[in-house]
């Protein structure tokens, strides 16, 4: 894990500045930066852009502050894209700031007492400095269970108890006198819904193309976009297609070849002539012990935050990758076309499913405790959402904005910082006020992303996605779309880069019985995640026989639990689920 700088203030009058507590600065105590400017960077965790200026090392972010003329917080803040925070000391006005991104992708965590404050953007690193200090830090089987129930994490703030996090559009000011949370400008400009659609739209294709001009600063050994069968990486691709970046990007499709976005992507490849790459943009160093070594490292990575693709097995790379995932904001994710009608349970219901969140509680996977927290959590960020002048059919998509986008999309980028940078080049402020305020039934029909690529390039309408994209609604407002097929041949591949080697455990579960073939068949998923679910579920029977019912009624029903352990997978959540279960309950009863 990389090595994230820490705040910690006190009543006694000073704070200290550094990943290791014990390296104190005192507000009387700072020094210019060499060039004379009066703003230090300290550190910074995540990579992204501030200003004009491609930022993923200390040097880099220096270089920006020591090129300004004058520094303003919140005009300076309010530029950075991607999942980045900076660290900074003003000596001339003897403060300390902390910057993050105005989407929040970078997720800063405090942890506050009557006396004092710790902040930092890495989770273990707060952590790990409180218990250092004495303060009682615990694991929160709320936040596992409903991180498990919901798919996601941010309906409650953290993995840890009594550990909260900074809103979105919020940078500090830290001084003698105390820590000032302050709101970016920035926010005011994406609630803003007085605007006019057609050049909205230019705006987007304007922030997404300035930042991909700005990523080819990044000094690097292989740029690579992933590319999928869905619309979020052909919007990618749309606009490295309108600067004429083709060249300049190798494309990546992770999965199994015959799954429909691997077939996709090759045909696309076949079609447009862009080169496809077998390489991920990571390394692996080792390979995982075994199936639990694999799927606890990513938690263990994030502090319980969310599993992803990073984890200590990596090898620290000079590589930049692509990916799309702030696309989402242009869809309706959570309200799927229809109106928030001011009952937040049974809101949960519709979009988490009868599963976690049933009326009863007896067949509810959470328990009352966990659903009632999650439940708070999105009352809170609902009543925020119409503090700030939403919609009423604006508020449940909203969720995914202030939540789900920031503890996925947001903290995937970020936890990939210390192996490759991973950058979103579809942050933009206007898509994501675009996502806001767009009317629900375009982002149900895929208007609005259809639109965006169409302006980014047309012809990659017409030719196939892994499904069908262009819907009748679209079609009745835009006029018919002309499909493509694609071209008959061979994906081309960068035969000068090897394959990535795979992080799979030394041991990895047998070859798929004819049964996980069948289950697989019948849930359009691949042998292998049916045989290595199989696995799961057994491991997870041992894990549970030495966990008592009290043990886990804090975030679990465990009648619930037990019983979907035992029952072979019916659709493919119920498979992403007992996996996510697993590697969940196994980072939270580990030491």
């Amino acid at each position: 894990m990389t090595r994230v700088p820490a705040i910690y203030w006190s009543n006694n009058g000073y704070f200290s500045l550094s990943s290791k507590i014990t390296d104190r600065i005192s507000c009387n105590d700072g020094d210019a930066s060499s060039n004379g400017s009066s703003i230090t960077v300290l550190g910074i965790h995540g990579v992204g852009i501030v200003g004009d200026t491609w930022v993923s090392t200390v040097i880099e972010a220096q270089k920006y502050f020591d090129g300004i003329s004058s520094f303003d917080p919140d005009a300076v803040g309010s530029t950075i894209r991607g999942s980045l925070t900076i660290y900074l000391w003003d000596s001339l006005n003897t403060v300390a700031y902390v910057l993050t991104d105005p989407l929040g992708g970078g997720i800063v965590f405090k942890f506050e007492t009557h006396e004092s404050i710790m902040v930092s953007s890495g989770i273990t690193t707060l952590v790990a400095n409180c218990k250092s200090m004495g303060f009682d830090v615990s694991k929160s089987l709320s936040y596992t269970a409903s991180y498990v129930g919901t798919g996601s994490g941010g309906l409650i703030e953290s993995s840890y108890e009594g550990v909260g996090r900074l809103d979105q559009f919020t940078y500090l000011k830290i001084t003698d006198s105390g820590v000032n949370e302050c709101t970016y400008s920035a926010r005011d400009y994406v609630y803003d819904s007085s605007f006019n659609y057609e050049d909205m739209l230019e705006r987007v294709k304007d922030e997404v193309t300035t930042n991909l001009r700005l990523t080819l600063e990044h000094d690097n050994e292989m740029r690579i976009a992933h590319l999928t069968g869905g619309i979020d990486s052909r919007l990618v691709l749309g606009a490295i297609k309108s600067l004429n970046f083709e060249d300049k990007f190798r494309f990546y499709c992770s999965g199994n070849e015959n799954e429909p976005d691997q077939k996709t992507a090759k045909g696309l490849s076949a079609t447009l002539g862009i080169r496809m790459t077998k390489h991920s943009g990571v390394e692996a160093n080792k390979l995982a012990d075994d199936l639990r070594d694999q799927l606890l490292a990513p938690l263990v990575e994030t502090g319980g935050i969310v599993g992803g693709p990073a984890r200590s097995h990596l090898s620290k790379g000079n590589r930049l990758i692509l990916s799309g995932g702030y696309g989402e904001l242009l869809r309706s994710f959570y309200s799927k076309g229809y109106e928030f009608d001011g009952d937040v349970r049974s809101a949960a219901t519709k979009i988490f499913g009868s599963g976690a969140f049933h009326a009863n509680p007896r067949s509810a996977l959470l328990s009352e405790t966990a659903i009632s927290k999650t439940v708070a959590g999105m009352d809170s960020l609902i009543a925020q959402g119409k503090h700030l002048g939403l919609k009423n059919d604006a508020l449940l998509d909203s969720l995914y904005f202030t939540a789900r986008n920031r503890y996925f999309v947001g903290e995937i980028s970020r936890s990939m910082s210390p192996y490759a940078s991973r950058f979103d080049p579809l942050y933009s402020l206007s898509l994501a006020r675009l996502g806001l305020h767009a009317r629900l039934d375009w982002k149900s029909n895929g208007v609005v992303g259809l639109d965006l690529l169409k302006s980014f390039s047309e012809d990659l309408i017409g030719l196939p996605f892994d499904s069908e994209r262009i819907t009748t609604f679209y079609e009745d407002l835009r006029g018919k779309v002309p499909r493509r097929p694609i071209t008959d041949g061979r994906a081309i591949y960068d035969g000068n880069v090897a394959p990535s080697v795979p992080v799979r455990p030394t041991n990895s579960p047998s070859r798929p019985t004819d049964r996980d073939v069948e289950i697989a068949n019948a849930l359009r998923t691949s042998p292998r995640l049916a045989a290595q679910n199989g696995e799961v579920r057994k491991r997870l029977r041992t894990l549970l026989d030495g966990i008592s019912d009290a043990e886990l009624a804090a975030g679990f029903n465990p009648v619930a639990l037990r019983k979907l352990v035992n029952t072979e997978p019916s659709h493919r959540v119920h498979l992403r689920s007992v996996m996510k279960l697993y590697a969940s309950l196994e980072w939270y009863f580990s030491e």
